[in-house]
């Protein structure tokens, strides 16, 4: 635009130049005409001729000016053109500045998300091998410190915890103190599994101290007097202990029964990973055998009762390990 803005000035210079020598150059003719008279007198032209050239250069001046001003109408718009190129222009460098303000915020906010991110993946990383290793089928809760182990094929065997043997009461090589431990670790693998499954109990508690495993029975009705069962003690009823211990184990394993079929009703255990009960039971009754009707000299069936028990308890712990890992790893996703 600058460059038309210049050629159409100096266009209007060379018309007006052009217009002034066609005027200076009739003047020229007029005046050498007059010359050519000796005796000074003003030559007299043909009105028919002089009205020729009057029109012509009437003619010529018009159309002259009609071009000035076509260059000059020209040139006006040029100028407004030029003035709104300007303020376009200006947008344009602020646009551009606003633009290059916007990129370098844009760029620290993608090295500061880049850095989030690096972050994130690195907490994500912890989490999922906090999680694989949660989820690794050696993980057991309950059973971290409390070794549970139980001949279930043939039953021939005591079942053990902590290389303690459980016993109905001594025999052979089998000694109380080694019994009063075993029933003692026992009770603390109950607590701690009736912990996890969040099971609480209005009439029984359970108390596992070093030296014996303490069952307390708080009867409905608060002017009856608790009860406590001493398991695997020597000054004990073993049988009555027993059948206190069965009563006890029976609720647990109903409470833990149902939280953890509620589990897999919601989808969030898979069914195909809960293993069934190993014995039928009831608060007087494991694996078919009522527990009054036992003789307290059948040592036997008693064992066998044993054995029974320590089977349910393991799949308690069992359950309440698969429960509680279910619950961590959701909770480790959530985070």
């Amino acid at each position: 635009m600058e460059v038309d803005i210049q050629r159409l000035e100096y266009e209007c210079r060379l018309y007006r130049n052009a217009s002034q020598d066609e005027k200076s150059r009739q003047a020229s003719q007029i005046r050498a005409i007059q010359s050519s008279y000796s005796d000074g007198s003003t030559p007299h032209l043909d009105d028919h001729a002089l009205e020729i050239m009057e029109h012509n250069l009437r003619q010529e001046i018009t159309r002259l000016e009609q071009i000035c001003k076509e260059e000059e109408s020209e040139f006006k718009n040029l100028t407004t053109l030029f003035r709104d190129a300007t303020v376009v222009s200006k947008q344009l460098d602020d646009l551009q500045w606003s633009m290059n303000e916007e990129a370098n915020a844009l760029e620290l906010e993608t090295h500061a998300f880049e850095n989030e991110e690096k972050q994130i993946m690195t907490s994500l990383t912890e989490v999922q091998s906090e999680v694989d290793r949660l989820s690794s089928k050696g993980t057991r809760f309950p059973t971290r410190a409390l070794d549970l182990r139980v001949d279930s094929k043939r039953g021939l065997r005591y079942p053990l915890i902590n290389e303690l043997r459980l016993a109905y009461r001594p025999k052979g090589d089998v000694e109380w103190y080694e019994i009063q431990s075993a029933w003692a670790l026992a009770a603390q693998l109950l607590l701690q599994t009736a912990t996890l499954i969040d099971f609480q109990s209005r009439h029984w508690r359970i108390v596992p101290l070093s030296q014996c495993a303490k069952i307390i029975y708080h009867p409905p009705g608060s002017e009856k007097r608790a009860i406590a069962y001493n398991v695997g003690h020597e000054s004990s009823k073993c049988d009555e202990a027993l059948v206190a211990w069965n009563a006890l184990l029976y609720e647990v394993v109903q409470h833990a029964s149902m939280t953890i079929q509620g589990s897999v009703d919601k989808g969030l255990v898979d069914p195909q990973a809960v293993e069934r009960l190993p014995y039928e039971q009831t608060s007087q009754k494991i694996g078919g055998v009522p527990l009054r009707h036992l003789d307290v000299n059948d040592d036997a069936s008693w064992s066998r009762v044993v054995h029974f028990m320590s089977c349910n308890l393991l799949w308690l712990a069992n359950v309440a390990s698969l429960w509680t890992l279910e619950n961590v790893v959701l909770s480790a996703i959530d985070l």
